[in-house]
């Protein structure tokens, strides 16, 4: 077991059962022994999966909640599953979400991992159950939450045909069919959620692409808008425009894209008596702006599509430079 010790949980899952958990009604902070975690420094910072199992274990306690993977899971909104979420909106289907999420799948669940295998007229969904087992409610919080991730991108119910679990079978299954909606196995050799491919041909919800093509219109104006300034400065601020859901982009990535030197570009800024922060601060708040005027996001929506992934860290930012709520500038302002 040791060598799963350094497997890591991100910190947006963790996020997810501190807000679980006070929507109970419950200090986290206090009963996890851990601060609420910041999610627009250390998204993909995470918690050692057996310490992400002890929590998990002592929350299902405290609630009393027999069922508590299943309940914590289907608590999932977009910001708990962080960069998943928004690299499958932009695929045309389920099936295209599902390639999507198994090609970066380590950075929702680092533990075992998962293969895509065609079984008859379905496709399956497989964790091999010969590797290291981290435990019967991390196990139903995953793929409950991989359920829950894809009922959010296609805006609709989706049921699986059969969901297999390794563990044993508890006295009453109800509560995981009633979830599922499909039949569900235990004490099975591996983990497994099937589906059919008309279930897999399901599109993206048109929200979530209209979400995306909103900010990309509002990006692509704003380029339009951007002051005057020497080739290598505005340059940088159409990939920072572009890249704003990024949320630690870094100067290096910037020079890289544009062909300069991290010196180079800082060279430029330094003329313009700016930094590489004050210019991401600037944008983010002016699409923010745009986004509040010009779309009918809510703020935790475009909190998320600036690269900001905790809302009260966003209301906070913008009331501090316009003196006033992103609800309040919204409702002056907005047409």
């Amino acid at each position: 077991m040791d060598q799963y010790r350094t497997n890591m949980v991100p910190n947006t899952l963790l996020l997810m059962l501190f807000e679980y958990l006070e929507a109970k009604g419950i200090d986290a902070a206090t009963f996890l022994k851990r601060p609420r975690p910041d999610l627009t420094t250390e998204e993909l910072i995470g918690v050692p999966i057996l310490e992400w199992a002890e929590m998990l274990y002592a929350s299902a306690a405290l609630l009393k909640d027999e069922n508590f993977g299943l309940s914590l899971g289907s608590f999932a909104k977009p910001k708990h599953t962080g960069i998943m979420s928004y690299l499958t909106f932009s695929s045309e289907n389920l099936g295209q979400a599902l390639l999507e999420f198994n090609k970066y799948q380590r950075l929702l669940y680092d533990v075992t991992p998962m293969t895509i295998r065609a079984h008859g007229p379905h496709i399956e969904l497989v964790w091999n159950g010969h590797m290291w087992r981290p435990g019967q409610i991390v196990d139903e919080c995953s793929l409950a939450t991989l359920i829950q991730t894809c009922r959010n991108i296609c805006g609709e119910s989706m049921c699986p045909t059969k969901v297999c679990f390794i563990y044993e079978k508890p006295e009453d299954t109800s509560p995981y069919e009633e979830y599922f909606g499909c039949p569900v196995h235990f004490s099975c050799s591996e983990t497994v959620i099937q589906t059919d491919l008309e279930t897999l041909s399901k599109p993206i919800s048109s929200s979530n692409k209209l979400m995306l093509k909103s900010l990309e219109a509002i990006a692509d104006k704003m380029i339009i808008e951007l002051p005057s300034a020497p080739k290598t400065a505005t340059e940088m601020r159409k990939i920072i425009v572009k890249k704003l859901r990024i949320q630690n982009l870094s100067i290096e990535q910037v020079a890289a894209e544009i062909g300069v030197s991290e010196r180079t570009l800082q060279r430029h800024l330094k003329e313009l008596n700016s930094s590489f922060k004050n210019e991401v601060g600037e944008i983010r708040h002016n699409m923010a702006k745009k986004c509040l005027l010009e779309t009918n996001l809510d703020e935790s929506e475009i909190s998320q599509m600036i690269g900001i992934n905790d809302p009260n860290k966003f209301i906070d930012k913008f009331e501090r430079k316009e003196g006033m709520t992103p609800h309040r500038y919204r409702l002056q302002n907005q047409k």
